[in-house]
């Protein structure tokens, strides 16, 4: 039996390589397990695809309804990118004063940058080390009025997950669910305020520029630190290092895009010179 791959390279325009990564694709869906490929251009690492053997979580909400790849994460590997994430986790995993931590990090930007596929790797991480040393043993999510809580079970050793329905608001209320760990919120398209949820654990959201403002003044009253990270939209290198990834998954249908990878990295490039880095509208 072969091994089941979990990283491999892919060296952009490379189509043979391309063919492997659809085998190898299968081969960790069979698996049950997640790939990660490191895109590369000339040797030089351009991004991260971490591809899952179904959709990743934040892609599963109402406001990613539209989503191309909803099984494939991005990850941008520059070094203000990897600052950001380990500043988020940083800030949220962090256990405060007598079990409080009142830290807030708030990613920043303009609207179709994939704010939210960046805090799935928030989420990810956190899970990847639930209970181990340093690290939580409770994480949480909310998404469209779901709350779902990750604990490690100390007697058995395994991770319970609970769900709750609740709303962004109701959380502020207390009794409505006190949470021990870290909260990572994926906020509605149309959410206007984000009020400090009722807990002692540290929060990472994510929202738009144009209204940052008003979403955000309830919770700077509530938290001991926020910090804003300000996110930018994607160079052109990266959009096309995206799309050669999406276009060997066959990801790219009924986009206008083209059939042949030339032809897409083309309409890619011009379609980013027309708009630049906002994923949502070259993709």
């Amino acid at each position: 039996m072969r091994n089941t791959p979990e990283k491999m390279t892919l060296e952009l325009g490379d189509m043979k390589a391309a063919e492997k990564l659809k085998e190898a694709t299968k081969q960790c869906e069979q698996a049950n397990k997640i790939l990660t490929v490191t895109i590369s251009k000339d040797g030089v690492e351009q991004l991260k695809a971490h591809i899952a053997p179904d959709e990743w979580p934040i892609f599963r909400g109402q406001k990613q309804e539209g989503c191309q790849g909803k099984k494939v994460l991005f990850q941008r590997l520059r070094p203000a990118d990897e600052g950001r994430l380990q500043h988020t986790l940083k800030k949220v995993k962090t256990v405060g004063v007598d079990g409080d931590n009142r830290q807030c990090v708030i990613w920043l930007g303009v609207p179709a940058i994939a704010k939210s596929s960046g805090m799935n790797m928030v989420l990810w991480i956190l899970l990847n080390n639930i209970h181990k040393e340093d690290w939580p043993s409770h994480v949480a999510f909310h998404m469209d009025s779901v709350l779902m809580v990750w604990k490690h079970n100390p007697t058995t050793g395994n991770i319970l997950i609970e769900c709750h329905s609740i709303t962004l608001d109701n959380l502020n209320e207390k009794g409505s669910y006190e949470m021990d760990g870290p909260l990572v919120i994926e906020a509605p398209e149309n959410a206007t305020e984000v009020r400090r949820p009722c807990s002692r654990a540290g929060v990472a959201l994510t929202t738009s520029s144009r209204h940052a403002d008003v979403m955000t003044k309830t919770l700077m009253k509530g938290t001991h630190s926020l910090t804003y990270a300000l996110c930018d939209p994607w160079e052109a290198e990266a959009c096309i290092a995206m799309a050669f990834c999406l276009h060997a998954l066959n990801c790219l249908e009924g986009l206008s895009l083209g059939n042949e990878w030339e032809k897409v990295e083309e309409n890619v490039k011009t379609r980013h010179e027309n708009v630049g880095g906002l994923l949502r509208f070259i993709f």
